[in-house]
């Protein structure tokens, strides 16, 4: 069961659920952490989880988020954030309760994310342990380095088509160990034309992309070898380029695949330390993460 929180509850605060005119106050919200959420990033995440928004108010005044994803038999949990003025008064707890209580209720037993330095102490209150390092990755698109070599025919380096998402999303699920069909799906319906896919005779590699406030966002990305990611990154920098060849790129990595730290810190990318992954409950995934180079974002994982 979820355990009770200790705090003394806000006077006057609400829990609900995160609607769509709820959208500009959440932009507000992120911007004051300096995340790259755009509205329609918002958006997506109400049709993907329209159970799993939450949002604390006092008044008609949104003070935190928190958002649950449900991908097979693991919940994404993220988006856990509080406006500064309001932190420290048990509405982050409160929206971690809520969460959790929704994650047990689907049945979920395996809960994930990835914390802050800040919000780790809060979610070791409520069963949470480090799995690895979480770093992220920055560079602009002048100041990459290509690999060369990826618009070689041997590549097989293709814009994604309608058609490719059944062997994408298994691609995903491989590297994975879950479900993320629609997820896969509402990146590539939202932005059509900003995915690629490493293909010879079946996708073997693949990478989404999108803009964001102010950074493009390159995840996820997954490939069978080492080469084939080089070359997809090759791929989308130039794709992006095409859009603003000044355009700064980002995108989320494991610290302990060292085959991602090498291809971007090689590639230009300027690799730091950021985040821990955690995990509340039991069991694990069945994957592979070593084909896993750039994650969807801290906020799915």
């Amino acid at each position: 069961m979820v355990r009770r929180r200790a705090d003394r509850p806000v006077p006057r605060l609400r829990l609900g659920k995160l609607k769509e005119e709820d959208i500009p106050q959440a932009m507000e919200l992120k911007d004051s952490f300096g995340w790259n959420q755009l509205p329609e990033d918002w958006r997506r995440y109400l049709r993907i989880s329209p159970k799993g928004c939450f949002g604390a108010k006092i008044g008609d005044r949104l003070v935190g988020t928190a958002i649950v994803f449900l991908f097979g038999r693991i919940a994404w949990m993220s988006l856990v954030a509080v406006r500064k003025d309001f932190q420290r008064r048990g509405i982050g707890a409160a929206l971690m309760e809520r969460g959790l209580e929704y994650s047990e209720s689907e049945g979920i037993e395996l809960v994930k994310l990835d914390a802050t330095e800040e919000g780790t102490s809060l979610y070791r209150r409520f069963g949470f342990r480090e799995e690895y390092p979480v770093g992220m990755a920055r560079a602009r698109v002048e100041e990459v380095r290509p690999f060369g070599g990826w618009e070689a025919p041997e590549t097989g380096i293709r814009r994604m088509e309608a058609e490719d998402l059944g062997p994408v999303v298994a691609l995903d699920r491989e590297a994975c160990g879950v479900d993320r069909e629609s997820l896969i799906e509402q990146l590539f319906r939202d932005y059509p034309g900003w995915g690629l896919i490493s293909e010879t005779d079946r996708p073997s590699g693949f990478v989404l992309f999108r803009p964001g406030s102010h950074s493009f966002h390159i995840g996820p990305l997954a490939a069978s070898t080492e080469g084939q990611a080089r070359a997809l990154l090759d791929a989308v920098t130039a794709r992006i380029a095409e859009t603003n060849r000044e355009a700064e790129l980002r995108l989320s990595m494991s610290l302990q695949n060292p085959r991602s730290v090498r291809i971007f810190s090689e590639g230009g990318f300027q690799c730091t330390p950021r985040l821990v992954r955690m995990k509340r409950g039991s069991g694990g995934l069945h994957c592979r993460e070593q084909m896993i180079y750039a994650y969807s974002g801290p906020e799915k994982g």
